[in-house]
């Protein structure tokens, strides 16, 4: 049984093989196997993300640094109009979700963070660029883990633990975790033991929620029976990038 909409071969085998090769590390962010799941915000959705960050208290001194994201993987690298000049339109999406949580949350400083489904471990570098966290625990499969460690290696990020969800203690709290269209793709035997596991754990919560699993054949809760098990908020995804998406918090 699939575990979630990017449990199967093709995309497991591109992150195994970009953690590994170096060669096909160099162009990661550009193989197909891969931008179906990952690395294809367009550049029209782009823009409408960078129009939410100027509105925003922002600190654009910190932008180069997070530019630093497209150096690795060869990105799509789009021109938008200043301050953000060239940059990736996933680069963007891990800079709006910094912007949002910093408006919704303060400060990242000092906080132990658990993100469920983790890409190549790009938000979480995003996040080191602008805060200070204590702790960022990263959660996914096992090649998308093995792909974030490869990923990490060149920026010397600390307090980062790298975890497949069979390793994932039951007995840790943390101060906020995230699951960017993570969380509500997976099965659910997967969903409940990530919200036995890390959710129900966390003092703040921050889940990009949609509703597209079923096309892919994945069984997963919907919003109703997500909120019957978690208190939280409920606020709309802004700018809206499909049907029934969401930000569920607290």
């Amino acid at each position: 049984m699939k575990t979630s909409i990017s449990d199967y071969h093709e995309y497991r085998n591109a992150c195994l093989e970009a953690a590994t090769d170096d060669e096909k590390f160099k162009v990661f962010k550009q193989n197909p196997a891969y931008t179906e799941i990952l690395e294809h915000t367009s550049p029209e959705i782009g823009a409408r993300l960078a129009d939410y960050i100027l509105k925003t208290k922002f600190d654009f001194n910190k932008l180069e640094a997070i530019k630093s994201n497209d150096y690795q993987g060869s990105a799509y690298i789009v021109e938008y109009s200043e301050p953000f000049g060239y940059i990736s339109p996933s680069t963007i999406y891990y800079t709006k979700i910094v912007a949002e949580l910093e408006e919704m949350f303060g400060s990242l400083d000092g906080l132990n963070i658990a993100e469920i489904g983790i890409g190549y471990g790009g938000q979480c570098k995003v996040i080191y660029d602008y805060f200070k966290p204590a702790s960022y625990t990263l959660v996914d499969l096992p090649e998308a883990v093995k792909l974030a460690e490869r990923y990490h290696r060149d920026f010397n990020y600390e307090g980062i633990k790298y975890l497949t969800q069979d390793l994932l203690p039951s007995n840790t709290e943390y101060d906020l975790v995230i699951s960017n269209y993570a969380i509500t793709e997976c099965a659910r035997p997967i969903q409940l033991e990530y919200l036995d596991k890390v959710v129900k754990k966390s003092k703040r919560g921050y889940i990009a929620y949609n509703e597209i699993s079923s096309g892919f054949g994945v069984d997963s809760l919907l919003k109703q029976q997500l909120t019957s098990i978690i208190t939280c908020f409920e606020k709309p995804e802004e700018p809206l990038t499909g049907n029934n998406n969401c930000i569920l918090y607290w």
